[in-house]
């Protein structure tokens, strides 16, 4: 529903306009961007994701180090993390205070936004937990609480980079390659009405998500001691009323 809203909204360009009515359809200023070789509403950008957001890098800490990561409590995150959610709540590896301290990594918030730049390339996940990275990832952090859009505008930039790079195979991207992009941005005052209509979505998919992890974990943790008959399933005496079927 969000992704549809998008597209009717940034793709189309069919927002409310001051009367609600779609923009475009109702004939709404639209006007020729040399940038973009199309025409955009008036008042719109064309610039780079960065407008809207910060990039950030990461980093790892010496494997050499054990306090770096034995007995770490701080999701560390790298490529072979990224599973079909699109909340990432949490990774295979952990590290320290100790080992974030000595990384290039920063604490990753709630709400950034993650890309994978090698190794599983163009993947992307909001961050639903306090986490760090690997040099393999560059992260998107929102300037004005709106991941929702800047969660599909990330969508955008990956075709973008992809397109741009047809001639050869899209192997990696790097910060350059971001702050070269030219995507359509749109007016701070639509993107704050979206992220109010869409972040409730967001907010039941990363709860849905922390649901079925938790889930997950418990499946994990029984089903050996089922298997190996340390415990077992007592079946539950239902009672129906055959009259209501």
């Amino acid at each position: 529903m969000a992704r549809q809203l998008y597209d009717y909204w940034f793709v189309q360009f069919d927002f409310p306009d001051e009367n609600g009515r779609p923009y475009k359809s109702s004939g709404g200023k639209m006007v020729w961007n040399d940038k973009l070789k199309r025409e955009i509403p008036q008042g719109w950008f064309a610039d780079n994701i960065l407008l809207i957001s910060e990039i950030k890098v990461g980093g790892t800490p010496s494997k050499a180090k054990k306090e770096y990561w034995d007995g770490g409590k701080i999701p560390f995150f790298g490529p072979t993390d990224v599973k079909d959610s699109t909340y990432q709540l949490d990774t295979t590896d952990h590290i320290t205070q100790a080992g974030l301290d000595h990384c290039a990594s920063s604490l990753f918030k709630e709400g950034d936004i993650i890309l994978t730049a090698r190794g599983s390339i163009g993947k992307l996940v909001i961050v639903g937990m306090n986490m760090a990275m690997n040099q393999s990832c560059y992260a998107l952090s929102p300037k004005y609480h709106n991941t929702p859009y800047l969660y599909f505008l990330s969508k955008e930039l990956i075709e973008w980079m992809k397109a741009k790079g047809s001639g050869s195979v899209f192997k990696s991207f790097n910060a350059q390659d971001v702050e070269n992009s030219i995507l359509c941005i749109a007016l701070q005052t639509i993107i704050e009405k979206f992220t109010a209509l869409v972040q409730p979505i967001f907010n039941r998919i990363r709860n849905n998500s922390e649901a079925i992890n938790e889930l997950q974990r418990q499946r994990d943790e029984l089903l050996p001691l089922l298997m190996n008959g340390q415990v077992s399933v007592m079946p539950t005496e239902v009672n129906c009323d055959l009259s209501l079927c």
